[in-house]
């Protein structure tokens, strides 16, 4: 992506734009590192999940921890938590609010996962059968379950489509 500036002191500057996550995105991502360890006990039962999940829920808590202290997406809590030296805050503030939003993560996680139970153990069947499945076999899966999956290729940037939104917001907004 490029951003032309307009300047009154040059005719102008282009710049890369670093492409960030988004709120949304990040929710999502949260969810997905959640799934895993959630589906063994959706699928197996509480009593045979693995300690195989360990590695994904601390890079969800990690995702979450900056949902909040870093990007300021919890309306409660709008400082920079990250900060450090002289100008580092208690981090046990948002300890709770961290807590609970995963809480309420796992807890979307799994009755997303409960909903789709069939398509769950049909890919466990799969897996289990074959070994090992590409993301094109995962999405004829989910397909046959009514559930669209699209395969992008890895590295795959999604940019929301910012364009359409300020053309929609610009048509609504009153004339000034």
């Amino acid at each position: 992506l490029t951003a032309k500036v307009a300047s009154s002191y040059a005719s102008g500057f282009t710049f890369p734009h670093d492409v960030h996550e988004t709120k949304s995105q990040l929710l999502s991502k949260i969810k997905v590192l959640l799934a895993g360890g959630i589906a063994e006990e959706v699928v197996f039962g509480d009593g045979n999940a693995t300690t195989g999940r360990s590695s994904d829920r601390e890079q969800a808590t990690a995702i979450t921890l900056d949902f909040v202290r870093k990007y300021g997406f919890d309306r409660e809590f709008q400082a920079h938590y990250g900060m450090e030296g002289s100008l580092v805050m208690d981090k046990s503030v948002t300890d709770l609010d961290v807590e609970k939003m995963m809480a309420r993560l796992v807890a979307e996680t799994h009755e997303l996962l409960i909903k789709n139970q069939r398509f769950l153990v049909m890919l466990g069947a799969n897996l289990q059968a074959a070994g090992q499945l590409d993301a094109v076999a995962v999405s004829k899966i989910a397909e046959a379950h009514g559930i669209t999956a699209e395969v992008k290729a890895e590295g795959y940037l999604r940019v929301p489509g910012y364009q359409s939104i300020l053309s929609d917001a610009l048509t609504a907004a009153p004339p000034a």
